[in-house]
């Protein structure tokens, strides 16, 4: 028996979330009622319930989600926690692909993840923030990492109902030709183990053409010098995010300007707006941390202090080279302190190297004119 549905306007129901957790999906519901197939069960107030117990009664929950390059379409979409019950359960939400599925995981060729709201992330982190196969990458938001994963122990109060934002972000460096997907989240009751409800996520990918992240080459730096680095725009609509070397989002926008005091990777992260697709590139700016910051004064008579960073050296001098001779003179630093004093009364006139060895190895130099 086939039929169209007449469902409601989604747009009517943007306010139900926070954008842009949208679209919100509907429940497909049906009902078969006849005097010679009667229900199994008498029907009660829990839908769970009602659709195990009596095979006349038919429910889906499914998003479809259909990523093209015709315009800007959501990645993703909005589930339902809740606990119907009249006392606090713990809840599990199990996250995995349709079982034996062909060709390569969903969680291997995409980024999946699933975005809490406030509600349910108080509930996850009051019960300890249980997780298996995921990682949080961000407040709030995990990401899948295998075929079983789970995000355990949600302790909900009665009656209490919270959203969540499931989302599919192709890697460009894992595609394939596999075009569709099946996908299920189902929410399951810790205490009796019966499936409380899920949803089933139907995505369409389509082929286009590639795309790279690249964050440029990697830098030298001397300590405390900033440094901007610049991604290459790619030819769409697109964001651009920047995460240190512990994943933290540290500034979204195609230009970083930092300040590193040591040697650290940063990664980039390009998203496509058009339809989710992502590419990740990473530099590494290497710091060196030991430097002569100044020679005070320059040129200088008599006295000149020689204001260094050599923390964290095993040994370190000085070595105050004549340019024209090559004649030089060490000093023995003190890698605790920043700064020397060195009487060069007896030097002749003309320049000299001052250069800063750490750990056996030259590191830097300034250039000092004796008057």
């Amino acid at each position: 028996m086939e039929f169209e549905w007449d469902v409601p306007n989604p747009s009517d129901y943007t306010g139900i979330n926070p954008n842009p957790w949208n679209p919100w999906h509907f429940c497909l519901l049906a009902r078969i009622e006849s005097a010679d197939d009667p229900m199994t069960f008498p029907e009660g107030e829990f839908i769970t319930e009602n659709v195990l117990n009596n095979n006349n009664i038919a429910w889906k929950n499914v998003t479809v989600i259909n990523i093209s390059a015709e315009s800007s379409t959501p990645v993703g979409g909005t589930i339902a926690v809740s606990n119907p019950f009249s006392n606090q359960r713990n809840f599990t939400l199990e996250l995995r692909p349709q079982q034996n599925e062909l060709g390569k995981a969903l969680y291997d060729e995409a980024e999946i993840t699933i975005t809490l709201d406030s509600i349910l992330y108080d509930a996850w982190s009051n019960g300890g923030k249980n997780k298996f196969e995921a990682e949080e990458i961000n407040p709030k938001k995990l990401k899948v990492n295998g075929s079983e994963s789970q995000i355990s122990n949600l302790i909900l109060e009665p009656g209490a109902y919270a959203t969540a934002y499931v989302s599919f972000n192709f890697l460009i460096k894992e595609l394939t030709e596999k075009q569709k997907y099946t996908y299920h989240v189902f929410q399951r009751d810790d205490q009796t183990n019966m499936i409380m409800g899920g949803e089933t996520f139907e995505i369409n990918k389509y082929q286009r053409d590639s795309f790279s992240a690249n964050a440029g080459e990697d830098k030298e730096v001397e300590r405390n010098e900033t440094i901007t680095l610049t991604a290459d725009i790619i030819n769409e609509d697109a964001s651009y995010n920047w995460y240190d070397f512990e994943g933290n989002l540290i500034h979204s926008g195609i230009d970083l300007t930092i300040t590193p005091e040591m040697t650290k990777n940063y990664k980039l992260e390009v998203i496509s707006n058009v339809d989710g697709f992502k590419d990740f590139d990473e530099v590494q700016v290497i710091v060196n941390p030991y430097k002569i910051e100044s020679l005070i004064p320059n040129p200088a008579f008599n006295q000149v202090a020689v204001n260094y960073f050599a923390d964290g050296a095993n040994s370190a001098y000085l070595m105050v080279v004549n340019i024209n001779s090559g004649n030089s003179d060490n000093y023995i630093l003190d890698v605790q302190k920043s700064s020397i004093n060195i009487d060069i009364s007896s030097y002749t006139s003309g320049l000299y190297n001052v250069v800063l060895v750490c750990n056996g190895e030259i590191q830097n130099l300034k250039t000092l004119l004796k008057q």
